[in-house]
């Protein structure tokens, strides 16, 4: 779970102030505060601790997370200089050098990582000068005491990228990941495999818990007598001889209510696939995960957005929303206690706790996104 967070990109001088995250946190403001680039500078900081610091930014940050009782605080600073031709085409310069300037993790209060220019302590140890162009949290990832860091940075997860669809693995392919999953649901709840293959998996390994799942987006749809994943012939498709490489593909399909005939993902609506890899994600994420949705409301049908909303709400005791919308359906059905006011003075950026707003500290639920848009914060919000 991410605890706060705080963040500066140097290049531009856009700066988040410090925030306070909870199990359900949805950012709300006028178009142009930053409520996005607050989902992106998240990501910043996660692709550094995985990956390295190419493509990313100069900036500052500072984050906190928290997981089975250890707390986690990370800061650093990063900085990236660029070149450009000797003819000063500044359309084409290209990056020269990224690299750490200092950085610490603390774990539970304690210093762990204290790194600078010249020099690398961790613990109790005096490191060589690693590769500055890496995050400590990369460079010594298999070490104990930073893997609960490097792992609640590694289950933060944009839902956006995920929404993306179409057929999957071969029948072979996909049979040889159920045989190294071994019917082991814990394990696949911790892998990253793609949505569609998860969905595979659990309808043979764990019908169920397939079922269950099933039955919620029934719920929602309530035409649909039936989702599967399954081969074209199982779902009673004969290719055309320029498809015969797809025999063994495996593809999403739905029977729904006076039609015989299995519909594939290709003739799904939007808000169909949207919900049903909301659905397999939140059953399948493991705890700790964090997910982070840009205007939740994006394809999803009005019928949908209360059963999304109640299903975020459900599942805070094991995962962690940070999501934005503008949509008054959505916002209505979060709590008011749940939103997070976006607001800007230039380039600084201030996240404001809805209780903390007075004017919205009285009324009924429906009267809260009316209080919101006439609240002097909210109209006040970009300066």
């Amino acid at each position: 779970m991410i605890v706060s967070f705080e963040y500066e990109d140097l290049d531009t001088g856009w700066k988040l102030e410090p925030v306070r995250f909870d199990g359900l946190n949805l950012l709300v403001g006028p178009s142009g505060v930053g409520k996005t680039r607050i989902l992106e500078a998240l990501l910043s900081v996660r692709r550094l601790a995985l990956r390295g610091v190419a493509g990313l930014p100069s900036c500052r940050w500072d984050l906190t997370t928290e997981h089975d009782g250890i707390s986690c605080r990370w800061r650093g600073e990063l900085k990236v200089t660029f070149s450009r031709p000797r003819n000063g085409d500044s359309s084409r310069e290209t990056e020269t050098d990224g690299h750490i300037v200092w950085e610490t993790v603390e774990r539970n209060g304690e210093m762990l990582v204290d790194r600078g220019a010249s020099s690398f302590r961790f613990g109790d140890r005096s490191l060589p000068a690693l590769n500055r162009a890496a995050a400590a949290v990369y460079l010594l990832a298999e070490e104990p005491e930073l893997a609960s860091l490097g792992a609640e940075l590694g289950h933060i997860r944009e839902l956006k990228e995920l929404w993306i669809w179409g057929s999957i693995s071969s029948v072979p392919q996909a049979e040889q990941v159920r045989k190294d999953l071994d019917g082991d649901f814990g394990r696949l709840k911790k892998s990253h495999e793609h949505p569609l293959l998860k969905l595979y998996i659990l309808q043979n390994d764990h019908p169920e818990d397939f079922e269950r799942l099933a039955q919620d987006f029934q719920e929602i749809f309530p035409l649909v007598r039936a989702i599967k994943v399954a081969t074209p012939d199982e779902l009673g498709f004969r290719p055309r001889l320029e498809e015969s490489f797809m025999t063994e593909q495996l593809i999403l399909a739905l029977r729904e209510d006076g039609v015989e005939s299995w519909v594939t993902y290709a003739g799904w609506s939007t808000g169909m696939l949207k919900t049903l890899v909301f659905l397999i994600e939140t059953t399948l994420a493991p705890s700790g995960t964090v997910f982070l949705i840009d205007e939740l409301e994006n394809g999803l049908g009005v019928n949908c957005l209360p059963d999304i909303a109640g299903r975020m709400l459900e599942g805070l005791n094991r995962v962690q929303y940070i999501a934005t919308s503008h949509h008054p359906r959505v916002i209505n059905e979060i709590p008011m206690k749940r939103w997070k006011l976006v607001t800007r003075r230039g380039s600084v950026v201030k996240v404001v706790p809805a209780p903390e707003i007075p004017s919205l500290r009285d009324g009924s639920r429906l009267e809260h996104f009316t209080q919101l848009l006439n609240a002097p914060e909210y109209l006040e919000a970009v300066s």
